[in-house]
């Protein structure tokens, strides 16, 4: 079982990324916070996939496997 090196989580790192090959993960600029929800302003069209991270004093854990596709 992972460590949270005995701190509570204290922000959520959330990247988005186009759904092709190759393409750069890229942050979420939004607020530090524990919500589990954000919003974000994506081109229609486009797919894309994200990741998410908890932080703690310690740092940040590592990501998530990336979400199915959604497209927006």
């Amino acid at each position: 079982m992972p460590s949270n090196a005995g701190g509570p989580v204290t922000d959520y790192v959330i990247q988005y990324r186009v759904n092709v090959a190759n393409a750069r993960w890229l942050m979420c600029n939004d607020t530090v916070s524990t919500s589990t929800t954000a919003n974000l302003r994506l081109r229609t069209g486009y797919t894309y996939v994200f990741r998410v991270a908890a932080k703690n004093l310690a740092g940040v854990g590592l990501f998530s496997s990336q979400s199915a596709p959604v497209t927006a």
